[in-house]
């Protein structure tokens, strides 16, 4: 992940370095220097209107496991579902997060020790599988698209069939479903050789 500033003369990219305040830690800096024209091209498609000071998120890797996946296809057809948190369009903001012990913590504080986390450009890999040739389902949200697969059914079953499991069933199916929960912060798309049927989950 990299991000850029919004700024003078284009957009600037944000750097780690050393801090400023603190010795021995780190800090972000912005570049003075704007991106390359070269590096324009990693900047999503479907950009919102911006203004200076606006934070950008871009992911060079997704094309890159885009490829991968394309590759692999020309070898031996099949298909690639991901499930993960984001927006299904490019937003601006700082998703990148660091979580310690189950917690939320500074990710420059201990670098190493903690687990790093970013949100997915949805719409990002939805272009990249389009370019690559590949035919792309998605994305739709966590509670569609367990809904399509029949989780409601599975549940009511599970419950007849251990009714002391019953609250706890119920529980985790608000969890995964409900809009407020993860239904739909988290997205499901799926990247397929083009001559596949329709993958599970995704017929409309």
């Amino acid at each position: 992940m990299k991000d850029r500033f919004k700024g003078s003369g284009g957009w600037h990219e944000r750097l780690v370095g050393e801090s400023t305040e603190k010795p021995g830690g780190l800090e972000y800096q912005i570049s003075p220097v704007p991106i390359a024209k070269a590096d324009c091209s990693l900047l999503p498609l479907d950009l919102p209107p911006f203004k200076d000071g606006d934070l950008l998120e871009v992911h060079p890797g997704a094309e890159q496991i885009v490829e991968t996946i394309k590759t692999r296809f020309k070898q031996q057809p099949g298909a690639a579902l991901f499930i993960d948190y984001g927006p299904e369009a490019t937003e601006y903001g700082d998703t990148f997060q660091a979580l310690h012990k189950h917690k939320k913590v500074d990710p420059l504080d201990a670098p190493g020790a903690a687990d790093l986390t970013v949100r997915v450009n949805f719409s990002a890999m939805k272009h990249w599988g389009q370019e690559a040739g590949l035919a792309v389902y998605g994305p739709v949200s966590q509670g569609t698209f367990l809904s399509r697969l029949g989780i409601e059914v599975r549940a009511v079953a599970l419950s007849r069939a251990k009714p002391e499991a019953k609250p706890k069933i119920a529980r985790q199916l608000y969890r995964l479903m409900d809009a407020s929960e993860m239904g739909s912060l988290f997205k499901a798309i799926c990247l397929q050789s083009a001559d596949l049927p329709v993958p599970l989950g995704f017929e409309q």
